[in-house]
């Protein structure tokens, strides 16, 4: 954009300009497995995976169903993990998760993690306004 002497806009003109852009909701997801990535490294003993799925059902002849949860931290060499986690990149209406939220995370702790001590959800969201 610097080398075409272009800069974004937000009013809309009759130049044509290069536009950015990004999948938040991947962007988000990366930075959170980042950060717990960066939080394990100080703590042996875990690890973090990320989109690793898990077969939900299965109709003979069909595709199998599957879940796949964003982010789950085991113990190395153990299928059973500590934390599932979801990442969502939105702020929830009135600081409480939806019910389809919910009950993603819910099948992803029960089917994905199967005995998974831990859930979470974890939200963009304002400064202040608490973990989700």
């Amino acid at each position: 954009m610097i080398l075409e002497q272009q800069a974004p806009d937000l009013l809309a003109g009759h130049e044509p300009v290069f536009a950015l852009l990004f999948d938040m909701n991947v962007l988000w997801e990366r930075f959170v497995a980042w950060l717990l990535r960066r939080a394990c490294s100080a703590l042996p003993g875990l690890e973090v995976t990320t989109q690793v799925s898990h077969a939900l059902f299965h109709t003979p002849g069909k595709p199998a169903r599957t879940v796949r949860p964003d982010i789950v931290l085991r113990r190395p060499g153990t299928k059973v993990p500590v934390l599932v986690a979801d990442s969502k990149w939105k702020v929830p209406d009135r600081g409480t998760p939806s019910d389809d939220d919910l009950k993603q995370m819910f099948v992803r702790v029960q089917r994905a993690a199967r005995r998974a001590r831990r859930g979470a959800r974890v939200s963009a969201g304002r400064r202040g306004s608490g973990a989700h």
